[in-house]
C-alpha cells in the first residue's frame, strides 16, 4: 500500500499522468502481519473469478473443466508438460470449446446499460489494467490468478490482492512466468485493439516516464520497501532472537535489498529508456 501512495503523489505532480487522472486505488487496510492484513472491500468489487463462475454456471459447465482438461491432454501427450505442441493444442482446444473469449465483455454489457457510463468504464478499466500491469513487469510480481484480480463495477478501478514479489533462494526476487502481468484474451476482447494500442500503450509510457524522473527518490523508498519484505520473509524461514540477531540479519541483506533495487530500476529502463540512455546510444552509435 505505501507504494500505492508513493507513486500516487508522483503522478499527481507529473503532467503527463495528471492529464491521465492516473491513480492507484489504495483502500483502507488494517496489518495483521507484514503479509497478512484485513483490506477494505466494497459491495461493488468483483473479482475475476467471480465473473468466470458466473458465467459457467449460465452455460452450465463445471469451473474446473479447463483444469481438468488440460490434466488429461498433458497425461495422454509424449513427455508431458515438456511437450510445447501439445501443451499449445491443449490451450487452443479449451479456448475453442470450455473458455470463450466474450465472458468479460457479456459481463460488462449486462451490468452497464447506459452508453455514456460504459465508455467511462471502460476508458478507466483501461488504463486500471495497465498500470496494474505496469507495476507487476516492474515489481516482477507474477501468479496474477482469477481471484488476485477485482475491479469495480461502478467506477473500473482495478484492485490487487496478494501484491508482493516473491524471493528465491538467494534473497532475490524470482518470477518464472514469461509475462508477470495479466492481459488475457478476455480481457483483450473487452477493451478492443483501440484501447490495447491506445490507451494502455500511452499509460504505461507516461507512469514509466514519471518513475524514470524520479528514480532516485524511488531507489531510497524502494530500499526501505524491500528491506521490510526481506525481513519478514526470512523471518518465516528463521527465527531472529533479540535485536542483536536482527541486526545482524539486516548487514546480511544489505547487499541483497541493493541487488533487488537495482533490478527493479533495470527493469524501468528496460521499458522505456531515458534520454540520456538514448544520448549514448545515438553517440556510440
Amino acid at each position: 500500500m505505501q507504494v500505492y501512495v508513493l507513486f500516487n503523489r508522483m503522478m499527481a505532480k507529473n503532467k503527463e499522468t495528471r492529464n491521465r487522472n492516473l491513480v492507484f486505488h489504495v483502500p483502507l487496510v488494517v496489518p495483521l502481519t507484514h503479509r497478512l492484513r484485513l483490506m477494505q472491500t466494497n459491495e461493488s468489487h468483483i473479482s475475476l473469478e467471480e465473473v468466470y463462475e458466473q458465467s459457467c454456471a449460465v452455460r452450465k459447465i463445471d469451473p474446473d473443466k479447463p483444469l481438468l482438461a488440460y490434466r488429461e491432454a498433458m497425461r495422454q501427450a509424449k513427455n508431458g508438460e515438456q511437450n510445447m505442441r501439445a501443451r499449445m493444442e491443449a490451450y487452443d482446444n479449451i479456448c475453442e470449446s470450455v473458455v470463450p473469449e466474450y465472458i468479460l465483455s457479456r459481463f460488462i454489457d449486462r451490468t452497464i446499460t447506459a452508453p455514456d457510463q460504459y465508455w467511462v468504464f471502460k476508458k478507466e478499466f483501461a488504463a486500471q489494467i495497465a498500470l496494474s500491469g505496469f507495476l507487476s513487469y516492474i515489481m516482477n510480481i507474477g501468479d496474477r490468478s482469477l481471484h488476485k484480480l477485482s475491479f469495480s463495477k461502478k467506477s473500473g478501478r482495478v484492485i490487487n490482492s496478494e501484491f508482493y514479489p516473491a524471493y528465491n533462494q538467494f534473497c532475490l526476487i524470482d518470477c518464472q512466468e514469461s509475462v508477470p502481468f495479466r492481459l488475457t484474451r478476455n480481457i483483450t476482447t473487452f477493451l478492443t485493439p483501440l484501447m490495447v494500442d491506445g490507451i494502455v500503450a500511452s499509460v504505461l509510457t507516461a507512469a514509466n516516464s514519471c518513475l524514470l524522473r524520479n528514480q532516485d527518490v524511488i531507489r531510497n523508498y524502494l530500499c526501505l520497501f524491500i528491506r521490510d519484505d526481506l525481513l519478514s520473509w526470512n523471518s518465516t524461514k528463521m527465527s531472529v532472537p533479540d535485536d542483536r540477531g536482527q541486526r545482524k540479519l539486516e548487514t546480511h541483506l544489505r547487499d541483497k535489498i541493493r541487488n533487488n533495487v537495482g533490478l527493479i530500476i533495470k527493469r524501468l529502463h528496460m521499458l522505456m529508456p531515458s534520454n540520456q540512455e538514448n544520448k549514448v546510444a545515438r553517440f556510440h552509435f
